[in-house]
Parts: C-alpha cells; structure tokens; sequence
C-alpha cells in the first residue's frame, strides 16, 4: 500500500487596522467601529490564530465540518 500525503489547508485573512481582532480560548472576537461581533470558533480538527491584524486558519483535513469554519472567513 502506498503511503498517502497528508496536506494541510491553511488560509490567512487580513483586516483593516481600525479593527481589533483577537482569539481567545477558541472565541473569535472583532472589535469596530459599528459594534462588536463574537464567534464561537471551537473544533478540534481546525486551529484559529490571530498575529496582529490577520487570522489564520489551518486543518489537517478539509472534510464537511472544517469546510464550514473556512467558509466562515473565505469569501465563495
């Protein structure tokens, strides 16, 4: 049997300065200067990290349930 790759996915997404964006314990928060929004973004299989202005994204897999927190930031 031959060995199979294993890819992971990854994906940055940048916003602008006048947002405050942070993770914290697996909640996404974005502070602006309409409001502020929190999102809940615990799953085992796909890690949330915040660096500055940006958000990264990254998974192991890309299967249904990791497609629907990517899709949360990507745009279709």
């Amino acid at each position: 049997m031959a060995n199979k790759e294993r890819k992971n996915y990854e994906e940055e997404v940048e916003f602008p300065e006048r947002l405050q964006v942070k993770v914290d314990n697996g909640i996404l928060s974005i502070k602006g200067p309409k409001g502020d929004v929190k999102k809940d973004m615990n799953d085992p299989n796909v890690a949330v990290s915040c660096n500055g202005n940006k958000i990264s994204i990254s998974s192991k897999s890309l299967k249904k349930n990791e497609k629907k927190v990517f899709g949360t930031f990507l745009p279709i």
